[in-house]
């Protein structure tokens, strides 16, 4: 698992506990007073923000970005989900 998920809300980490520990695995940025809204569309005014948030991603240290590589890997098996003949209703 390369990849990294990176969640926008902090209270999208606490929807994830039945699945996941995402604090072990997510980087969680918060991003609720900068995050564009639905009718609001007007880029130049969240724009510092984003820019921000990739320079913020682009620095990010490598030795964590291996620890957090290592909390999603470790939490791939719990996050399979499949039919199952012993749950015909799933």
């Amino acid at each position: 698992v390369g990849c990294v998920p990176v969640l926008f809300h902090p209270l999208q980490a606490k929807l994830w506990t039945n699945h996941w520990n995402a604090s072990s695995a997510a980087l969680v940025v918060d991003w609720t007073g900068g995050a564009p809204r639905p009718r609001g569309r007007d880029p130049a005014a969240y724009a510092d923000a984003a820019t921000r948030l990739i320079q913020r991603l682009v620095q990010f240290p490598e030795a964590d970005l291996r620890q957090l590589q290592r909390g999603a890997a470790a939490a791939v098996p719990s996050m399979i989900y499949a039919l199952s003949a012993n749950r015909p209703n799933v």
